[in-house]
């Protein structure tokens, strides 16, 4: 009977071969997995459609979709919330039913018997240390409800830099597997030249020791590229076998406009109130408070209240219960001094990261001016010239043998200056993607 109440919950077994099947899956269920999120009425704000079309990987949608739904930030921030609020369900409710009896002898039971039955007083009124636990809960729930917004907003930003860094490595590696091929298509003159001793050793050798840098440099950004494959796996969630990592092409950086007017700086009020990290750091401030309430309430007494029955034989008397606990005098005040320095140190907190957030917003919006200088005046105009100047050094070997030194130099700058374009693009958008997750969304 008293245990008529509790809860029996099956055990559930977690399993490799389950755990590697959830896993390949995913790109299969994001739809579904994005509409089970949306149904359980989870909507922070920065939450994409959960309409994303897969076959899009060079579109934001989907990899926000992905981030949203799989990605560890904030998958663990959704279930700290979940628990947050499923834990505030019984907080707050009075303290447990009083349940007594006693006899005045074990060998004639029905001599004379006392039940007594009672009730938490100030829990059933709502006063008291009832109200303020649930007080703290509601305040946990809306802490672990900033996480969970503040792990979206980050999540987002986190996958598309990885997605864009991704198309950065292939364009790069396309610009240069063109390069090879105008390479080795002179290198087969020179070695026509250098056997029939046209071409001085000397020469020869510089010509085919840069030629191979090109060859280097694309085995470099192939690991590269591998690595930021990683990381967009991880960003994302899924596994680095997904067809949509391996869909992701420079056509992604058409997302993006690294080009257009920034927002504004914020200032502090709005930055503390838009930026998601802000938001938190005020709730655990709230929190703090809420924790130094529940603290402070330890001081009221318990006052339980109920009938009483006596039953004897042939005769049963009823009455009342009253029973009344006081805390000892100083028992709470440790307590409550030591809740008031952790509400303190939370104030402290926030305006420390308040001042950290001005200062790298400031920071992040001069490296978005600069890289936009780099984009709009420098790094185009370098690709262009040095193809330029490669495209007539090509033109003028194939007529002139001894254009071999001059060659090779134009080469050696061809190598860094045809990356230039997509460098200058990549550092923009990174750019102005910190830029815009550090400032928060715009104000609605």
């Amino acid at each position: 009977m008293l245990l008529a109440g509790g809860c029996g919950v099956a055990p559930e077994p977690l399993t490799a071969e389950d755990a590697a099947a959830n896993v390949a899956g995913r790109e299969a269920s994001i739809s579904e997995a994005t509409k089970a999120i949306s149904l359980s009425g989870l909507q922070p704000l920065f939450r994409e459609p959960p309409d994303a079309d897969p076959n899009k990987p060079d579109r934001a949608a989907i990899w926000h979709a992905c981030a949203w739904a799989y990605a560890t930030g904030p998958a663990v921030a959704r279930r700290r919330y979940l628990a947050a609020r499923a834990a505030a369900g019984s907080t707050g409710l009075p303290g447990p039913i009083g349940l007594s009896a006693d006899s005045l002898s074990f060998e004639d039971i029905e001599r004379e018997t006392t039940v007594r039955l009672t009730f938490d007083l100030l829990g059933l009124l709502g006063l008291g240390r009832s109200a303020a636990a649930e007080r703290l809960a509601n305040a946990e729930v809306r802490r672990a409800y900033a996480g969970l917004e503040q792990a979206a907003w980050a999540a987002r930003f986190a996958v598309d830099t990885a997605r864009v860094r991704v198309a950065a490595s292939r364009a790069r590696i396309a610009t240069l597997e063109t390069l090879l091929g105008e390479v080795d298509a002179d290198i087969r003159r020179v070695e026509i030249l250098d056997a029939r001793g046209w071409l001085p050793p000397g020469q020869t050798a510089g010509a085919r020791a840069m030629a191979k840098q090109v060859h280097a440099r694309i085995a470099v950004e192939r690991a590269e590229l591998a690595h930021r494959l990683s990381d967009l796996s991880q960003a994302s969630g899924l596994p680095p076998d997904s067809g949509l990592l391996a869909g992701v092409s420079t056509a992604t950086f058409d997302d993006f406009e690294p080009l257009r007017e920034a927002r504004p700086l914020p200032g502090a009020v709005a930055l503390s109130s838009e930026r998601p990290g802000l938001r938190a750091r005020r709730l655990d401030y709230a929190l703090a408070e809420a924790r130094l309430q529940r603290a402070a309430a330890e001081a009221w007494p318990e006052i339980r209240l109920g009938p009483r029955l006596r039953a004897q034989p042939n005769e049963t008397l009823v009455g009342g219960v009253l029973d009344l606990s006081l805390p000892w005098p100083g028992s709470v005040t440790g307590s409550v001094q030591a809740r008031q320095h952790e509400r303190e140190l939370a104030r402290e907190l926030f305006e420390n990261a308040l001042v950290e957030a001005l200062a790298d917003a400031r920071a992040l919006r001069d490296a978005l001016q600069q890289a936009q200088v780099m984009l709009r005046r420098h790094g185009p105009k370098i690709e262009a010239r040095t193809r330029a100047a490669w495209t007539a050094v090509r033109a003028r070997f194939s007529v002139d043998a001894r254009a071999l030194p001059m060659w090779t130099d134009r080469l050696e700058r061809r190598i860094g200056g045809s990356l230039a374009a997509v460098d200058a693009r990549e550092r923009a958008i990174v750019a102005l993607l910190a830029y815009a997750e550090a400032i928060g969304p715009e104000a609605r």
